[in-house]
């Protein structure tokens, strides 16, 4: 069955040929559109899974915000109510950006006279930050993905807790015997590139001097940056 999601996400990259699709913003608007079109969902998405209490929340996104003297802040979902500010940010393949969650919370603490601030940071892969001095919580696209399976009723839900699981977004749920296959190739698979980078090293390394490894060497490339390169 047709996933209007995958559909609309392959039409994009199909018509924006050589520009890379934003996976991570047309993720995030579907997930905001349908906490905002449903009050119910969205209290229990923020009880449940961002862990804050209250109701009668509202749901913004890509909303900018001054810092004074550093990089302006651009906010991916922004979940508010009379007594509560809470900063969202996704990642899907990407990481964050340079003290991006830093600047998130600077912009928070200029509402503690007013709001409970919250920061909660989403990514697919573990990702373990440590941010002090505000209420912070991290979450994975899989425990979205869980969380959705109790609406499956709703069609447009059960669409885009498909396209999760259709982008490797879900979690170890989707473990199968094609991956038990993969896995038994896969030492074989590494030793055959890393003899294909051994070959190249020494006339890279003459040319641009000794490669750059220091949290960079191949296999952690994998889950970051989805290649195995030096």
């Amino acid at each position: 069955m047709d996933n209007i999601f995958m559909n609309l996400l392959n039409l994009y990259a199909k018509n924006k040929s050589g520009v890379k699709t934003p996976i991570e913003d047309f993720t995030t608007e579907i997930l905001a559109s349908l906490l905002a079109k449903d009050s119910d969902l969205l209290t229990h998405f923020m009880n449940e899974i961002l862990l804050i209490e209250g109701n009668h929340f509202k749901v913004e996104t890509q909303k900018k915000y001054i810092l004074q003297d550093d990089t302006d802040c651009i906010i991916d979902v922004v979940i508010s109510n009379q007594e509560t500010l809470c900063f969202l940010e996704n990642k899907v393949n990407s990481l964050e950006g340079y003290k991006q969650l830093e600047r998130y919370k600077k912009v928070l603490h200029q509402f503690t006279k007013h709001k409970n601030i919250y920061l909660r940071y989403c990514t697919k892969y573990y990702d373990l930050k440590k941010i002090s001095n505000i209420n912070f919580h991290q979450i994975r696209w899989r425990d979205i993905y869980r969380f959705l399976l109790n609406y499956a009723d709703n069609e447009t839900i059960t669409d885009f807790f498909n396209y999760l699981r259709r982008m490797n977004m879900a979690g170890a749920d989707d473990f199968n015997f094609n991956d038990m296959q993969v896995m038994n190739q896969f030492l074989s698979t590494i030793s055959k590139l890393d003899e294909c980078l051994d070959a190249v090293t020494p006339e890279f390394t003459d040319i641009f001097g000794a490669p750059y490894s220091y949290d960079f060497e191949p296999l952690k490339q994998v889950p970051k940056f989805n290649r195995y390169a030096i």
